[in-house]
């Protein structure tokens, strides 16, 4: 939020927050963060296109705990030359494409 690194992630990123929170009965709360992440000046959103999927099977295969977002994120970001994921998920540990950090 305040510029000091330029951050890009995959569009399901915005859907994840939205389903997460609506589903806990806060729609209207869902949206509005859905909204405040389209305006973050330094983040980016990548589209997912359909050669992601097919790389998403192969990470599967590959990466045994990766689950399938996450693949999907991992496709995303390496198509884009990202090759740091911050996450709280640990399955990217094992990934040998990218750095991981936590958020924890």
């Amino acid at each position: 939020m305040k510029g000091k690194i330029e951050a890009a992630t995959s569009v399901l990123t915005l859907d994840e927050v939205v389903w997460v929170i609506s589903r806990e009965g806060y729609r209207k709360k869902a949206l509005a963060e859905g909204e405040r992440i389209l305006e973050m000046p330094h983040l980016k959103l990548l589209d997912v296109k359909t050669e992601d999927g097919v790389r998403m099977i192969n990470y599967q295969k590959r990466y045994g705990s990766l689950k399938p977002r996450d693949a999907v994120h991992l496709s995303v970001a390496l198509r884009n030359g990202i090759h740091t994921v911050v996450s709280d998920d640990d399955d990217f540990e094992d990934v040998d494409e990218v750095k991981w950090e936590s958020l924890l």
